[in-house]
């Protein structure tokens, strides 16, 4: 089962990349953006464990490393286990993430990871997110953490 992970800076692509290679692969995605904007405005008691998360979010902070480690690990164990082979967009995106990845890849050997790393200016980043802000449903990470 292959397992792809786009990883880069806010405003470095990861959405657009990620869409492209699940819609020409066939994958499986999980969203740690998506995650974190659904549970903003979500009254759903599976998002209860992210009410801290949303809170710091919201701020422009990174938001903890738990649970969300946790709820992104358990979404794909589930599509694995249904057959899926899953690209992650945005995660591993701290330390805490990477180990987590890291115990989860050697406890699965049949799993095949690749990482994609977007490499784009911060420049251009900044520009892309400004142009983006007038989007209310979007929000992560704030400008301070680019770089």
């Amino acid at each position: 089962m292959k397992v792809i992970f786009i990883l880069g800076n806010a405003g470095s692509g990861k959405d657009t990349q990620a869409d492209l290679l699940s819609d020409h692969l066939g994958f499986a995605q999980i969203n740690v953006g998506q995650i974190l904007r659904e549970s903003v405005n979500s009254d759903d008691d599976s998002y209860q464990i992210l009410s801290e998360s949303k809170m710091i979010a919201l701020s422009g902070q990174m938001a903890p490393a738990e649970p969300i480690g946790e709820i992104v690990l358990n979404q794909a164990r589930k599509l694995i286990q249904e057959g899926e082979s899953v690209i992650f967009n945005g995660f591993p995106s701290m330390i805490e993430h990477l180990e987590k990845v890291e115990s989860w890849l050697a406890e699965n050997d049949q799993l095949e990871p690749s990482f994609i790393y977007l490499s784009v200016p911060i420049n251009e980043c900044f520009s892309r997110i400004i142009a983006r802000s007038a989007d209310s449903n979007r929000f992560g990470r704030s400008n301070r953490s680019l770089g």
